[in-house]
């Protein structure tokens, strides 16, 4: 959401000067009125927008009908962030419980205003999966997921330098805030969001923005697709 606004400043001039003739002080007629100064349509001052709080989101899938996440917090402080979810690898049922625990830490900057939106630049600098109690170890140490043989329930396991569980340690994004919800970009093709020539230019469904601490939180059923972090 962009808040913008146009400041119109205006300044009047009233001057008067003495001027001495003879042994009298003669007063000297005051000056006309300087011209309004406008400040022109397009110099408006924009608040860069704040993230700052807890969101949350239910259940979200991929293009693919997989699930990205059956639940996630981000907690977006002044400039870094922690996001907490649930999630999966190749289940499509939002009832079932997640094989993954996801964390991600880093941080952001907030870019230019966009027609729609802003530009946020993220940087992860700690990921971490954590296989659950309904996740199978071995399927993970048979396939070698995120490059690593040794999976253990309840063991968490550093992948920010997996480049097959993580397509970036950065994020070229776009985010918005309508009402009590946030929506980041939809990466698509060119528009991964792992360059900033990739950035997103469009936003993922409303279905899927997280909403803030406190509102109500779309039902999982609702969440048709998805986006990667």
């Amino acid at each position: 959401m962009k808040i913008t606004m146009i400041a119109l400043l205006s300044v009047l001039f009233l001057g008067s000067s003495c001027k001495r003739k003879g042994p009298e002080l003669e007063q000297a007629a005051p000056k006309e009125a300087a011209p309004e100064v406008v400040t022109p349509a397009d110099a408006i001052v924009v608040d860069k927008l704040s993230i700052v709080g807890t969101w949350t989101s239910g259940c979200i899938k991929n293009e693919f009908g997989q699930i990205n996440t059956f639940k996630s917090t981000n907690v977006y402080n002044e400039n870094t962030f922690v996001i907490n979810q649930d999630a999966g690898v190749t289940e499509t049922d939002c009832t079932l419980d997640p094989s993954i625990k996801v964390l991600y830490e880093g941080t952001y900057v907030i870019g230019e205003a966009l027609e729609d939106g802003f530009q946020i630049d993220m940087e992860f600098t700690k990921v971490t999966w954590t296989l659950t109690e309904a996740a199978v170890p071995a399927f993970f140490n048979d396939n070698a997921l995120c490059g690593i043989t040794n999976w253990e329930t309840g063991v968490a396991q550093d992948v920010l330098s997996s480049t097959s569980c993580l397509k970036s340690k950065k994020v070229y994004d776009i985010v918005k805030i309508v009402g009590d919800k946030i929506g980041f970009g939809e990466p698509a093709g060119e528009n991964d969001a792992m360059s900033p020539e990739g950035r997103p230019d469009k936003f993922s469904i409303e279905a899927n923005f997280a909403t803030k601490a406190g509102a109500a939180a779309p039902a999982a059923e609702d969440a048709a697709e998805g986006q990667d972090i």
